[in-house]
């Protein structure tokens, strides 16, 4: 900074954003979360991606353990159930705010829940255009393999107004 090196250490989330032009041009939607854990130093990012056209729901994921292993989560091995919504005043989408997440294979359970209803985002790209998204601070609570467990959670939704 001000072409000076500094030593810092901490931790970071890195959000690497790809290929958005299915958002953009309102083909696909997706609904995307990373949970902190912390008994047991642990992260779980899972996704649900929508194509619009046809309703199809392809989810996927990775849990990584306190050792920095991890392990890649297919379609089927995740179980993932809307509970409570929220629909938005100025966008009239209707977005869940909390969720209830299985994973078999893991032994994990755990429920998401968003600290705030109202974390929708108008983007304006271009004049007389809105694109609106929920992206927000959420809270985790639930088990891996018996243990309790709390974390911090963090969940974007995209396109969900056109999410049948």
């Amino acid at each position: 900074m001000n072409d000076e090196q500094y030593d810092v250490t901490g931790n970071l989330w890195y959000d690497r954003q790809w290929n958005c032009i299915g958002v953009f041009d309102k083909t696909v939607a997706w609904d995307w979360f990373s949970v902190q854990f912390e008994e047991t130093n642990s992260e779980l990012m899972l996704y649900k991606v929508y194509r619009i056209k046809d309703s199809l729901e392809i989810y996927g994921g990775t849990y990584t353990d306190s050792m920095g292993k991890s392990t890649f989560l297919e379609s089927d091995e995740i179980m993932l159930t809307e509970i409570d919504f929220w629909k938005s005043p100025a966008s009239q989408a209707n977005y869940p705010i909390e969720w209830e997440v299985t994973i078999s294979k893991l032994n994990i359970t755990t429920n998401i829940k968003a600290m705030y209803a109202y974390q929708e985002l108008n983007l304006n790209l271009v004049p007389m255009s809105n694109f609106y998204y929920w992206e927000g601070m959420c809270k985790a609570e639930g088990t891996i393999n018996q243990t309790e467990v709390t974390g911090n959670s963090y969940v974007e939704m995209t396109n969900r107004f056109r999410v049948r």
